[in-house]
């Protein structure tokens, strides 16, 4: 039997029917596994949609999903490649005629995550549009019952208008709490809400700031840390929110952000704080790493209460030695296993 184009009411049992099939697919995926996401038009209230589980998983190494073809058919999916988007691997659940599951998964810092992510979150909190966009579809379903491939087309244009809506409200929605400025970059505090959305992919955060991010500024160490900072942030008072949060490092010649920094909280009650940071192996060793550190530290001795900044290394880590030297920092003593160093406001 042809699949045909039929819209159902929405239906309140499609939110548990993808966390079920979340938590199938979760151990199929493994370690490789960021997140999983609820996508498409079963993910919104309110309008109608084809009753199929659209779901987004985010990966951290596209080929690795190649080598999960038998266990997800074992599932009952197919495996279809890309799909004709590329980056993407495509699988799907059901009969020639009737899809039950779509699984649509993406690397890290892939833009197709951002766009379905945001479109979703934008008719979630946009009623009108949303309505809107379920007349369109409730039309266009009379229209091409038989021929789902032009119902798609169909709906093209409008899809593409709420995408534009969508990054302008969340470029809006998402103002970094502040910035500094040093010769060759800028550091840019990132809100809660893009260290929630950094923490999902940093494809998001590259949106609402207009610029590109070096595929491998994250990782799932970074990863790990972005959720202790996010569970902080949350309790702490807003205005201290820059002494929690990363900054991203930012090239301003190529509008490029091309690492982290950031403290691990406020000083304590002596005014001492710990900070941290990373930089993208491809832009190492041209100090900017020196600049980031110098330019964050000098910041942190204009706020009340902080007198010594302090870093941990590896002894190991001879370019994390360097940076803390350059910047004037001394290694003061060596605690499980780690080096200390420090510098206070006097310098």
């Amino acid at each position: 039997m042809k699949r045909q184009v039929t819209l159902s009411p929405h239906n309140p049992a499609w939110k548990q029917a993808f966390r079920a099939e979340m938590a199938h697919l979760t151990p199929i995926f493994g370690d490789n596994l960021v997140d999983i996401h609820h996508i498409g038009s079963t993910a919104v209230s309110g309008i109608k949609a084809k009753p199929t589980i659209d779901m987004l998983p985010i990966v951290w190494d596209i080929q690795q999903v190649d080598n999960l073809n038998e266990a997800l058919a074992a599932a009952g999916y197919i495996h279809r490649g890309e799909h004709g988007v590329p980056g993407r691997r495509y699988f799907r659940k059901g009969s020639d005629a009737e899809h039950t599951h779509h699984i649509h998964t993406f690397q890290v810092g892939s833009p197709e995550i951002a766009r379905h992510l945001l479109f979703r979150d934008y008719l979630r909190t946009h009623s009108t549009r949303a309505r809107d966009y379920d007349r369109l579809k409730t039309q266009l379903a009379q229209v091409y019952q038989d021929d789902p491939a032009a119902y798609t087309h169909a709906k093209t244009e409008f899809i593409l208008a709420i995408e534009r809506e969508a990054f302008t409200w969340q470029r809006e929605r998402e103002r970094p709490l502040c910035t500094l400025t040093t010769p060759r970059l800028q550091l840019i505090a990132l809100s809660i809400e893009q260290l929630y959305s950094f923490r999902q992919d940093p494809s998001l955060v590259a949106a609402s700031l207009n610029l590109p991010l070096t595929t491998d500024i994250t990782h799932p160490v970074v990863h790990q840390a972005v959720g202790i900072k996010l569970s902080k942030m949350r309790l702490a008072d807003a205005t201290h929110h820059p002494w929690y949060t990363y900054w991203l490092i930012v090239l301003c010649d190529d509008n490029l952000g091309i690492g982290t920094v950031g403290f691990k909280g406020e000083p304590d009650l002596r005014g001492r704080v710990e900070i941290g940071y990373g930089l993208s192996s491809s832009h190492r060793n041209h100090g900017f790493m020196t600049e980031a550190v110098q330019s964050l530290i000098a910041w942190a001795f204009t706020q009340p209460n902080c007198i010594t900044v302090f870093a941990h290394t590896d002894p190991a880590n001879i370019p994390s030695h360097r940076v803390l030297q350059k910047i004037g920092m001394k290694r003061t003593a060596e605690i499980n296993d780690e080096w200390r160093w420090e510098m206070n406001e006097e310098g």
